[in-house]
């Protein structure tokens, strides 16, 4: 079996790879590279026509797949993880959307989340349960941490994701303005906006109240740290840092973006859902949270159905192959 991964989810991947070879799954992956558009079709035509796989699972946009298709590859083999683009009304979104019922009918489509699930089931015309459901495997500690009681912890609050424009950054700290000035913010130092939200760090005066990390610095050394978790983010199809987040405990504030819904809708002891556009109400589940944090049981319960184990036998079952 093969694993055709883009250059942004290769860990992920990676990770399901080697849960599922200790289960005596044989698997292979290949990176395809994220570096313009004629490189990715190239490779994944190469790969796919190349490889001997009994199964191929991709986890790229449908332009991977059509171009493989083109260069003879058997859709029959194909197994689609979707994750629909990030812009609706571009030439790329609209041949994605065109191209969904036909490879619907032709292979196996999987979404990493029940919200994502719905959408591409609605419009390639399928029932909700032909398109599969089927996360991404989590790196979590193993044991996961005791927590204790959130409330003696300083009122920190984590951003739980790379400084990403689809992460909103910007609005946690306009939303930091609206709280009591002991309240700190840490920030990755990673992702495409980290030059422009130092930039507006400065700009804001919340010089003395943000802790932006250094490119490279490891974010999860404050995991054990802040008192609760928030990602305001507009796109997130999947949410690994939040599953993090939630596996230490912390409380998570998080959008209806589809992988922040998956954590948050079912169980309000998990965290809350505000308006993704909305600096006031952000800030407001921020107080309300660092002021009561609650139980870390639920969230660390919801934590370990992402760890590698349990994704991967959802995999295994769901491709019907036996060890």
């Amino acid at each position: 079996m093969l694993l055709l991964a883009p250059e942004g989810d290769t860990a992920a991947v990676a990770l399901l790879a080697e849960t599922l070879r200790a289960r005596e799954v044989p698997v292979r992956t290949l990176t395809v590279a994220d570096a313009g558009r004629w490189r990715q079709w190239r490779d994944a035509r190469a790969a796919l026509r190349e490889t001997a796989a009994r199964r191929i699972i991709s986890f790229c946009e449908s332009g991977h797949v059509l171009s493989a298709l083109l260069g003879g590859a058997d859709m029959r083999r194909i197994f689609l993880q979707v994750i629909p683009p990030q812009v609706a009304h571009t030439a790329a979104a609209r041949l994605f959307w065109r191209l969904l019922p036909w490879l619907a009918r032709r292979g196996t489509l999987a979404a990493p989340t029940r919200r994502l699930r719905e959408t591409l089931a609605k419009r390639a015309g399928l029932p909700p349960g032909a398109v599969l459901h089927l996360p991404l495997p989590v790196a979590l500690p193993d044991p996961l941490p005791s927590v204790g009681d959130l409330r003696a912890r300083e009122p920190l609050v984590l951003f739980a994701g790379p400084l990403k424009r689809a992460h909103q950054p910007g609005l946690a700290l306009k939303a930091l303005r609206h709280l009591p000035q002991e309240v700190r913010l840490v920030l990755s130092g990673d992702g495409e906006s980290a030059r422009a939200v130092r930039h507006m760090v400065e700009k804001l005066g919340l010089a003395e109240r943000v802790r932006p990390l250094a490119p490279g610095e490891d974010w999860r050394a404050w995991l054990d740290r802040a008192r609760v978790a928030c990602l305001p983010a507009r796109f997130a199809p999947w949410a690994p840092e939040a599953v993090l987040a939630l596996a230490h405990g912390l409380p998570l504030i998080g959008t209806d973006a589809p992988g922040l819904h998956e954590l948050l809708a079912d169980n309000p002891a998990r965290g809350e859902m505000v308006d993704m556009t909305d600096e006031h109400a952000l800030a407001a589940a921020l107080a309300r949270w660092l002021e009561t944090p609650g139980d870390a049981a639920p969230r660390q319960a919801l934590a370990r159905r992402y760890a590698p184990e349990a994704v991967a036998e959802r995999w295994r079952e769901a491709l019907r192959i036996n060890p």
